[in-house]
């Protein structure tokens, strides 16, 4: 069941994501939607490798972490750990770093905005989540 999911998932990816990959290089910056509270069921590492494989593309991405607020703690440790399970869940991806945010507050979104033009550097971005 949870393949099939995957797949239908990569599938919708893979044409929202075409048209950004089609002629670009460097290839797009992917920053992916992850609720914090939930980090298993909202990450799509794997869905955007295998939506992007048939393109030839292995893009950089960063997390962007929702709902921080509502965590316990989300400390320099904590992060770097959820990187590398996103980095396993896609091991083609580089995946670059992990931005705790709260929309209510607005904290980390600075932070965020600040690393995504950074890795970007001139190229697209692509948002997912």
């Amino acid at each position: 069941m949870r393949h099939g999911k995957s797949s239908a998932a990569a599938r919708r990816l893979l044409g929202a994501l075409s048209p950004h990959f089609e002629h670009a290089w460097p290839w797009p910056l992917v920053v992916q939607i992850v609720d914090a509270t939930d980090f298993d069921s909202t990450l799509i590492s794997g869905e955007i490798e295998a939506a992007t494989a048939s393109l030839g593309a292995a893009p950089t991405t960063l997390l962007a972490l929702t709902k921080a607020n509502l965590t316990p703690r989300l400390d320099e440790a904590d992060l770097l750990y959820l990187q590398y399970r996103a980095q396993q869940r896609g091991p083609l991806l580089r995946c670059l770093s992990a931005h705790p945010v709260a929309a209510n507050s607005l904290d980390g979104v600075a932070q965020l905005a600040s690393a995504v033009l950074a890795a970007a550097r001139g190229s697209e971005v692509a948002v997912c989540g």
